[in-house]
Order: structure tokens, then C-alpha cells, then sequence
């Protein structure tokens, strides 16, 4: 009975331990374990269809890295027509010195500058620069310099900023002249006969004279004139300078023109130039002085109303005048005498004789050419005719004034 509970007891701690033994699996399996809370995922249904969220392209798969298009470089804006010119200008404190700017570049192309530095006291300078003001330091830009000039070029950069040759990043230009000093004074040296003009016209004549002290700085008048009878629409004296022709005439006449000109400090006259020109325009000899006559000048004052006259002239067109006058009476009364009388303030002259029974009297007057000089006595011819159409002697008479006749 013992030893049958024994054999039981045992079997049963058999059956028990038989559960804990370790199986040791086959060589090509491996245990691994798995987290309890990995997600759980489905797998992607397989289909032919292509993928329409990309776009398919030809192109073949190379080695090259893969970049994002947002990592390109991205130009900056051409800003080189954008550059303040005033920004940079330079700022003389000497009011002797002036800056000025021309533009060279066409519009539409990168600005480009030519800046001027210039003196203009008369003062000339060993050394004359243009300075330009950069990141690293002054900067000498001189593109050409005088003794009084000095001038650059600068250009106008993609970024917006100038350049000149070397110098990048130009944030101001400066005038420098140096070792400055007073011009010796000419003004007393001038060559009036240097600028005599140069006359193709032989009836016309230059005269320069003098006006100023000697020792002081020379002034001169000078006169364009024509030496002939001839008279002018326009009469003017030019001088010749660089950029044309300009007028300096101070007064003119129909024949006649004068300037006064000044020696300026480097010994030339004021337009700077040794040329002078004498203009005459549309110069015609004046008409005949015996065809401009007005008989009316002289026609009598009738103080009898019952009197006449009349002048006929007689001269063919374009010839001196020739006039004949008659006075009559206009009623039915017959005069013992008709005189025609020539009036002078210092004289008067009866032209026909006395003779009863006249009722009118002719008088013709011919205006001759004068050949007298201006301011000397007049010359005139006289004839006059009686009633019978019989001549009197010719009489000649000089005489001054104002002619006047009486009936």
C-alpha cells in the first residue's frame, strides 16, 4: 500500500516538471520578441496604376544630390542706373572753386560721369586732383588735370554704388588743388594792331584808339567804318572766340560801328581771342540828293486870295528835278508887274523884270546834283521866262538857309 502512494506521488511531480523543460528550437529559426503596442499596419494594396501626385519625367537617375529649388540663388537687382550723383559730389568750401557734372552714358545704359573740379580765380596750381573717398581709404581718380582743372569718370555699379578705375564702393569725391598762386597781371601788354581784322572791302577802314593811361591796364575803342557814301541796314563789330562768333559792338550808325574792349589779367582782350570782324550788311549808295527835293518846301504863302500857283514839273523819272512855277491872278484884273521873288534870310532876288499889262509869271526851277561839300554854301541854278515865253539870262546864285519864293 506504501509503496503503491509512493509510485503515484512520484509520477505525479514528473507530470509537472515536464512543461518547464526548454525546448530548444531548429537551427534556421530565431526567437524575437515584439512590443505589445507597436501600431498594427496594413499592407498597401499592389496595383499597376501609376502615381499621378508627381509629375513623370524622362529624366535619368544619375548620382548628382538632390536639392530643394528653394535653395537656388536668387540675382539681386542691376541697380546701376539707381546711383545719386549728389551723393558723392564733392563740397568745396572755397567759393574760387566749383564743381560741375556732365553725364556720358545714353539713357537706359549703367550711368556713367564725368565730374569737373575747377578754379576760377585766375590762380594756377602746381597740382590739381579729383580724391575719392572708398571702404579703404582715400583714393587718388584723376582722369586729366590743368593747372586750374582737374577732373574724373566714374561709373555706376550693378549694386548701386561708384567706382573709378581701383576705387569700388566711392562714397565721396573731393577737389584738391595744390600750391596756388596769383597769375602775373598782363593787362598792360595787350597788341592793339594784333587784332586789326583783316578788311576785303577797300572803301572801309579799322581805327583803334587809345583810351586808357599809360601804365594802366589798356582799354581800347575801336571802329568799323565806311569810307564811301554808301549806307548800311546793319553795321557791327564780332569777335571770333571758340564757340562762333559773337557781337561786342557798343553803338552803330547807318555807316559806322564801335566797341571799347578791355586787357584782361593774362594779356588778351575780354573775349579772350585775337579776331575781329567788321560786318557791313546791305550797303547801297544813297540816292541822288537832286531827285529828293519837296518843291512844297518852298512854295510862297499868298496873302491875296484872288492869286495862284502852281509848279509843273518838267524832269523825266529818275532825273533831278525840274520844276516850273507859275503864279497868276484868278480874277480878271491885269498887274503893271508879276514878280517871282527868291527869299533868303540875307538877301531877296526878283528872277523877272517888271512890264505892264502881266498877269502871270513863270519861273523853272532845276535842282542841280549838289557837288559841295556838307556845310558849305548851296549851289543852285535858276532860269526863269516871261510872259512871252522869251528866257531871261541865266543867273546863278550861291546862297545859305532856307529858299523860300514869293508871288
Amino acid at each position: 500500500m506504501i509503496i503503491r502512494f509512493l509510485f503515484i506521488l512520484i509520477s505525479f511531480q514528473i507530470s509537472l516538471i515536464e512543461p518547464c523543460i526548454r525546448t530548444i528550437p531548429p537551427e534556421e529559426v530565431y526567437i524575437t520578441s515584439t512590443p505589445d503596442n507597436l501600431p498594427i499596419t496594413e499592407e498597401p494594396q499592389v496595383t499597376s496604376a501609376p502615381v499621378t501626385d508627381a509629375p513623370i519625367t524622362d529624366a535619368p537617375i544619375t548620382d548628382a544630390p538632390v536639392t530643394d529649388a528653394t535653395d537656388a540663388p536668387v540675382n539681386p537687382e542691376n541697380l546701376c542706373m539707381e546711383c545719386d550723383i549728389k551723393a558723392v559730389s564733392p563740397n568745396p568750401t572755397d567759393p574760387a572753386i566749383t564743381f560741375t557734372s556732365k553725364i556720358l552714358s545714353n539713357e537706359g545704359d549703367c550711368l556713367v560721369t564725368e565730374m569737373i573740379c575747377e578754379r576760377t580765380d585766375g590762380r594756377t596750381c602746381d597740382n590739381s586732383q579729383v580724391m575719392a573717398t572708398t571702404p579703404t581709404g582715400q583714393i587718388q581718380v584723376t582722369n586729366s588735370l590743368t593747372a586750374t582743372m582737374a577732373t574724373t569718370i566714374i561709373s555706376c555699379n550693378e549694386d548701386g554704388t561708384f567706382s573709378a578705375g581701383a576705387a569700388n564702393g566711392i562714397t565721396k569725391l573731393e577737389c584738391y588743388f595744390e600750391n596756388c598762386v596769383e597769375p602775373p597781371n598782363l593787362c598792360t601788354e595787350c597788341d592793339t594792331q594784333a587784332i586789326e581784322p583783316n578788311l576785303a572791302d577797300a572803301a572801309t577802314s579799322f581805327t583803334a584808339k587809345t583810351l586808357s593811361a599809360p601804365g594802366s591796364c589798356v582799354e581800347t575803342e575801336i571802329t568799323c567804318k565806311r569810307e564811301d557814301d554808301k549806307t548800311c541796314t546793319d553795321v557791327k563789330i564780332e569777335a571770333i572766340t571758340p564757340g562762333g562768333q559773337s557781337v561786342i559792338t557798343d553803338s552803330a550808325t547807318e555807316d559806322s560801328a564801335t566797341s571799347t574792349i578791355t586787357c584782361a589779367k593774362d594779356g588778351t582782350y575780354s573775349w579772350r581771342e585775337p579776331e575781329l570782324e567788321c560786318i557791313f550788311e546791305n550797303c547801297e549808295p544813297p540816292p541822288d540828293p537832286c531827285t529828293t527835293c519837296d518843291i512844297q518846301t518852298i512854295a510862297p504863302v499868298l496873302t491875296d486870295p484872288d492869286t495862284s500857283y502852281t509848279f509843273t514839273p518838267l524832269n523825266a523819272p529818275g532825273d533831278c528835278l525840274l520844276n516850273q512855277m507859275t503864279c497868276k491872278r484868278t480874277d480878271d484884273k491885269i498887274c503893271g508887274s508879276v514878280k517871282i521873288v527868291l527869299v533868303n534870310p540875307a538877301f531877296k532876288v526878283i528872277l523877272n523884270p517888271t512890264s505892264p499889262q502881266f498877269r502871270h509869271s513863270w519861273l523853272t526851277l532845276l535842282l542841280l546834283r549838289q557837288t559841295n561839300l556838307p556845310g558849305t554854301c548851296i549851289t543852285a541854278t535858276v532860269q526863269c521866262f516871261k510872259v512871252d515865253g522869251v528866257s531871261c539870262p541865266l543867273v546863278g546864285i550861291g546862297m545859305e538857309g532856307v529858299i523860300t519864293l514869293i508871288c
